[in-house]
């Protein structure tokens, strides 16, 4: 891992970010402190198999907000989230 200061990153900003490219982690330091590390970007994109996969319908990619259940309760100042799945748990059971 090289370690470079910040005015040597300025003067070779090109270099530095073509090492980070091709896999190389660059931490840059102020005053020979640590402050900050250009590592090299990471794709979003989905595997070439996956992707194959989504396509054909045979898997479904999930969302933020799938399979995730509505929470009906409210959190009450002083309360624990333990003490709402109590409530929730007994207000389901009166449902029934």
């Amino acid at each position: 891992m090289l370690q470079i200061g910040i005015r040597a990153l300025k003067a070779g900003l090109s270099e530095f970010v073509r090492r980070a490219a091709n896999g190389e982690t660059i931490v840059v330091t102020e005053r020979g402190r640590p402050v900050a590390e250009l590592v090299p970007h990471r794709s979003t994109e989905l595997p070439a198999r996956l992707a194959e996969m989504v396509r054909r319908g045979e898997v479904t990619l999930a969302s933020k907000a799938a399979g995730l259940p509505r929470v009906r309760g409210r959190m009450r100042p002083g309360s624990s989230l333990s003490d709402v799945v109590v409530e929730e748990r007994r207000n389901e059971r009166l449902l029934r």
